[in-house]
């Protein structure tokens, strides 16, 4: 008879088990490459998603995004829309989708690091990569790569 008891508080304790709430799932990070590849287009590439999870940008200021398939391994890359021609620099959500669960939205902007593709841990360029202003150029914000003559 002790077993019934035991069995019953068993199963009330493996219920609640699994009532728990599991962790959130993580936004897949900051992209590793943001390099424009045509007027108004820029290739975004990054290998922190989950596996095989679907990985969305929106860019805030075009209203436009993308929904790409991550591969076994993480990677991810997929053609956004730019405006740059109207605004500096673009805000782009970027979150992964597993399942039916939706991570977090992480927020970068571009064109941050385009001029070598890469962008640091704050999504702004690498120190080295900062443009400089051309000394008498034809257009305003006419830029050059730092030491570039």
């Amino acid at each position: 008879m002790i077993l019934a008891p035991a069995a019953l508080l068993l199963a009330v304790w493996l219920m609640a088990g699994c009532q728990s709430p599991t962790l959130p799932l993580p936004p897949p990070g900051r992209p590793d490459i943001a390099q424009l590849t045509s007027a108004g287009q820029v290739t975004v590439a990054g290998g922190s998603a989950l596996p095989q999870a679907l990985v969305m940008m929106f860019n805030l200021e075009t209203n436009s995004g993308v929904i790409m398939s991550a591969s076994d391994r993480g990677v991810y890359t997929g053609v956004i829309s730019v405006d740059l021609a109207t605004h500096a620099h673009n805000t782009v959500w970027l979150w992964q989708r597993y399942g039916s669960d939706d991570s977090s939205v992480d927020e970068f902007q571009i064109p941050y690091g385009l001029e070598h593709g890469q962008l640091d841990s704050d999504g702004g360029p690498p120190d080295s990569a900062q443009p400089s202003e051309v000394e008498g150029g034809d257009e305003p914000g006419d830029f050059v790569e730092a030491g570039a003559e």
